[in-house]
């Protein structure tokens, strides 16, 4: 398992400190795309999704660990500090993907794009990154993760204890079907 951190541009609002994995299912879905739908305020400011390539570890893990989905396209911009834009639609080892889909081929590129001052008008980027690269950018732009939702999932489906204080598997309890 690789270990990431979901973090935010440099520049983007500090009021966006938490990413619960609702956020962040909607966030790489493209459905979540105003600041204030994740800090209950008042802005407009649009949020983009900003990450890596489909080739990368580290974007599995933060596509599984959200929930999201490992084999689902994902809606991810390129930064260049000043503007976002969607990434193109591309064929990558004779496989289509759709636009957003594609993303930065490695962590150092990513975390460059990130370490950028934000200076997009009314646009902030939220991101994940491998702890080497995380660090780099600065523990100011990390963002808190809570599973709560998978937690209540999990709980529901009756994979997840709910007397567990750390969200481990139960593993004495079977599942039917």
């Amino acid at each position: 398992m690789i270990d990431f951190v979901w973090v935010r541009a440099h520049g983007t609002s500090t009021s966006i400190a938490n990413l619960t994995s609702t956020n962040a299912v909607a966030l790489l879905a493209g459905t979540l795309t105003e600041d204030k739908l994740f800090s209950g305020g008042n802005s407009a400011t649009k949020v983009h999704a900003v990450g890596r390539d489909e080739d990368s570890g580290t974007r599995i893990a933060a596509l599984a660990d959200s929930g999201y989905g490992v084999h689902n396209y994902v809606k991810q911009y390129s930064y260049t500090g000043a503007a976002f834009a969607l990434e193109p639609a591309a064929t990558v080892d004779a496989i289509p993907h759709p636009a957003g889909d594609i993303g930065y081929s490695g962590g150092g590129a990513l975390e460059a794009a990130l370490a950028l001052n934000d200076t997009a008008v009314n646009e902030d980027g939220l991101g994940y990154l491998g702890l080497n690269d995380a660090n780099n950018l600065g523990t100011a732009n990390w963002l808190t993760f809570a599973r709560a939702m998978l937690f209540v999932k999990g709980v529901a489906e009756g994979w997840i204890s709910a007397v567990s204080t750390r969200g481990s598997a139960n593993r004495s309890q079977t599942r039917e079907r």
